[in-house]
C-alpha cells in the first residue's frame, strides 16, 4: 500500500497509507482537534484542516507527551 504525506493545513506532519493510520499519526503528535477534522485524500496526500486545540506545554510534559 502506497503511504502518502500527511498534512495539516500547509505543515506536513508525517506519513499514512490509510486514514486510520492518519488518526493514529494525529493521536501520537497529540493533536486533538474542536469540531473534528475535515479531510481530503489526494493521489499522494492526506489533508486535513482543522481548528487544533492547543494545550500549555506543562501539560503536554506532565502527560508524558513530550
Amino acid at each position: 500500500m502506497q503511504r502518502k504525506k500527511v498534512f495539516l493545513d500547509d505543515c506536513l506532519i508525517g506519513h499514512a497509507a490509510t486514514w486510520g493510520e492518519v488518526h493514529a499519526l494525529t493521536k501520537a503528535h497529540g493533536i486533538a482537534f474542536i469540531g473534528g477534522a475535515r479531510g481530503a485524500e489526494g493521489p499522494s496526500a492526506f489533508y486535513l484542516t482543522a481548528c487544533a486545540v492547543e494545550r500549555p506545554e506543562s501539560v503536554v510534559k506532565n502527560s508524558g507527551g513530550g
